[in-house]
């Protein structure tokens, strides 16, 4: 039996190598084999007509960042080929407990939530899927009892063995439209993930994200349902201390999760969770100019997600937005006008921010962020309020992720500060521990 591997990624290689441990003959596939690493490219084709692709016995191994109408997966499917997702290969070597989290914001810091407190508890897990560790990687280390797996749309929509015990979905608003085509069409892609839970198993879910998926006629879960209203947020705040108020509902959904594995209720865990440090680029605190901080967003991908930071931040805050536009609009951006002081524009959407944007907000428009960042004196001497960060888009115009492009953010200022003799008081940068 034989093996392709389709996209060169950080899934496609964690496949590869689990593969190979199991004794399969196997290649990757990827149109962009420039990019790889040349010590990595002996087991890479880019030839769509290699005999590789015509063996009867070959099997596909799908990785998130390839659309199900790729040329390669259609005559795949012509040939009869089984074809797998890259998680559906790895959950074929676990068997101990899944518990799976998705959503538009807030999966992430779910997700690590989720691992933390089962930290405290002593459960023996492990973090991975769309954060950190590729699940494929995860089953080259020891067994784990417990797996807990942040899952894009486009890695649960082509899903078939997925089926967590505990299933989590935080809130949704519109995204990965070039793929999905609608709102429905994505909704229904992280639906997916409840598709072949029981009654046994578990559905925690964001009450509005409920009511979209029924809005549209999708099926309820099988699986035990629980809701999270605003109320219920609001219920346990007291419990719960979160600078950034959107992590109360992320610390919800992740107490029900655990209280669903440990049997104990949400107040007694909540505690635990005072100690939980965040996630690098999602609202990191990386300084303070005076009593003014300086946030790094560059998680923040979409309208929604610099939409829950604004909501947070203090003073006429200076906004960098832009990068690689999702077809959203900006326009939502007004309600903050006595919010925002003054807004950097950078990037392929730059123009796009200053059109909607500029009759009601001081504007500076860069072609990049390096340009934006090159000159700081955009950003006045005299601030009068925090410095945001939340590009509400995709990195990939001029960055390879977002992580790439918070971690040239954090750099950019901090030299830039350093040269110029500001002051700069640090806040503690938290660590993203991988399993």
């Amino acid at each position: 039996m034989k093996w392709l591997i389709l996209g060169a990624g950080r899934s496609g290689f964690g496949a590869q190598k689990l593969l190979q441990k199991h004794g399969f003959e196997s290649y990757i596939f990827d149109e962009n084999p420039a990019q790889i690493a040349p010590h990595l490219r002996h087991h890479v084709l880019a030839d769509q007509n290699h005999s590789f692709f015509f063996d009867k016995d070959l099997r596909i191994v799908l990785s998130p960042g390839f659309a199900l109408d790729h040329p390669v997966l259609v005559r795949a499917r012509a040939m009869n080929h089984t074809i797998l997702t890259e998680i559906d290969l790895a959950l074929s070597y676990f068997n101990g407990c899944l518990i799976t989290v998705s959503g538009t914001n807030g999966k992430s810091t779910t997700v690590m939530m989720i691992g933390h407190l089962l930290t405290k508890l002593g459960y023996d897990h492990a973090v991975g899927g769309n954060i950190g560790i590729a699940a494929s990687s995860l089953m080259l280390e020891r067994p784990r009892n417990y797996l807990v797996l942040e899952l894009s749309s486009y890695q649960i929509e082509a899903s078939k063995l997925l089926q967590p015990y505990i299933a989590v979905l935080t809130g949704l608003s519109p995204d990965h439209l070039l793929r999905h085509k609608t709102l429905k069409g994505y909704l229904a892609a992280k639906w997916h993930m409840f598709a072949k839970q029981s009654a046994t198993d578990f559905a925690i879910i964001e009450e509005s994200s409920f009511k979209q998926a029924m809005a549209f006629g999708l099926p309820k879960p099988q699986a035990q349902l629980t809701l999270v209203t605003d109320k219920d947020v609001q219920a346990i705040a007291a419990y719960l201390k979160f600078r950034w108020q959107h992590d109360q509902l992320n610390g919800l959904l992740a107490l029900h999760a655990v209280s669903h594995l440990s049997g104990r209720s949400l107040e007694d865990l909540a505690p635990f969770l005072d100690t939980y440090q965040g996630l690098p680029y999602r609202c990191e605190l990386i300084g303070k100019i005076g009593e003014w901080s300086i946030i790094n967003d560059s998680k923040g991908t979409n309208m929604d997600s610099t939409i829950h930071a604004l909501s947070n931040v203090r003073g006429r805050t200076i906004l960098f937005l832009g990068g690689q536009g999702k077809g959203e609009s900006f326009k939502e951006i007004q309600k903050f006008a006595k919010k925002i002081g003054k807004i950097i524009a950078f990037g392929a959407a730059g123009p796009q921010v200053f059109e909607e944007l500029s009759p009601h907000f001081q504007i500076s428009i860069f072609s990049t962020l390096k340009d934006a960042v090159s000159d700081f004196a955009t950003i006045p001497k005299d601030i009068e309020g925090d410095i945001l960060f939340s590009p509400a888009c995709a990195s990939q115009d001029e960055f390879s992720d977002f992580e790439n492009r918070g971690h040239f953010f954090t750099s950019s200022i901090h030299l830039f500060l350093k040269e110029n003799n500001v002051g700069l008081s640090y806040e503690p940068v938290p660590k993203f521990e991988k399993s």
